[in-house]
Parts: structure tokens; sequence; C-alpha cells
């Protein structure tokens, strides 16, 4: 039962590391996506800038 416990927590670190690093490119690469105008967001974005 250890073995597969282990197994498990291996796989599920992989799979958090890979969209980790997916998220992080697509954040550096495509920024136009992620335009913080018209969305709720903004309001706090402009308080705090």
């Amino acid at each position: 039962i250890l073995i597969i416990a282990l197994l498990q927590l291996i796989q599920i670190t992989i799979i958090s590391i890979i969209k980790f690093v997916y998220g992080f490119k697509k954040l550096v690469y495509n920024s136009d996506e992620f335009e913080v105008r018209n969305s709720p967001l903004d309001k706090y974005a402009s308080k705090l800038a």
C-alpha cells in the first residue's frame, strides 16, 4: 500500500509541475490573452496602480 501511495504522490507532483510550467509559459508568451480590461479585476488593478 505504501508503494502505491508513493507512486500516486509522484504522479500528482509531476502533473502539478507540468501544469505550473505550462501556465507560466502561457503567461509569458501570450500575455495579451491576460488583459485585465473589461473584467472585475480591472477595478482592483486601477485602485492598486
